[in-house]
């Protein structure tokens, strides 16, 4: 069965991921992505995943923790400017 990729531009430049079998799944969120990186940075310090290692003289290393710490207070600082909101309120002299 043949699948046909969406354009992109015709959805305002919107990411999208692939799976094997044609199905389109969106590009996740900062929230989301942020959650992923809290959940690798809880198992890197919890012994639950390592950062690299060798299986039949092939090397595989993972993003360190200081970059996905880096990357986390980067997600949050860009999470945080897309929420804020300026209000603004006139105070005046009570009669």
């Amino acid at each position: 069965m043949s699948h046909k990729k969406p354009d992109s531009k015709a959805l305002g430049g919107v990411g999208f991921f692939y799976w094997a079998d044609g199905d389109v799944m969106s590009a996740p969120t900062k929230q989301e992505m942020l959650e992923n990186v809290e959940t690798a940075i809880n198992a890197r310090m919890t012994g639950g995943a390592v950062q690299s290692y060798s299986i039949g003289g092939r090397n595989l290393q993972y993003i360190t923790l200081a970059e996905l710490i880096k990357l986390r207070d980067t997600l949050r600082q860009e999470i945080v400017a897309g929420s804020s909101r300026t209000s603004y309120a006139k105070f005046e002299k009570p009669v």
